[in-house]
């Protein structure tokens, strides 16, 4: 009985980052052979490079008042949107850092991060 390796990636921005991270409880090992389209791989870089860019203007506050916030996370999610089309047999995840989930879920004021998984339905 031949068994598929579990594949999966993590999409997170984060300073000094690709953008592309594995997953927290799952095999390092699941990244292994991660490749994307160059063009989406630029698109990760961009949006990387957006993040450490809005943190420099809120001073590394952390305290996510830029208005260049909501824009950033849907970039965010179209991105691993984007990746799973790309990677249907992986299991994509993107981590939301506190924008859109913690104000549906939470209200304002709260943040959590959250690890969501891209579904293959929505693709």
């Amino acid at each position: 009985m031949n068994i598929t390796p579990l594949k999966a990636v993590r999409i997170m921005a984060e300073y000094a980052s690709d953008g592309i991270w594995h997953v927290p409880f799952l095999p390092r090992e699941a990244l292994d052979g991660f490749r994307i389209s160059p063009g989406l791989y630029a698109r990760l870089q961009r949006w990387v490079e957006r993040y450490a860019e809005i943190e420099r203007a809120e001073g590394g506050s952390g305290d996510r008042t830029h208005p260049g916030w909501p824009d950033f996370d849907r970039e965010g999610y179209a991105i691993a949107f984007a990746v799973k089309a790309e990677l249907p047999g992986w299991r994509v995840f993107y981590s939301d850092d506190g924008l859109l989930l913690d104000k549906a879920l939470c209200g304002s004021g709260i943040r959590l991060v959250y690890p969501v998984e891209i579904p293959d339905h929505l693709n």
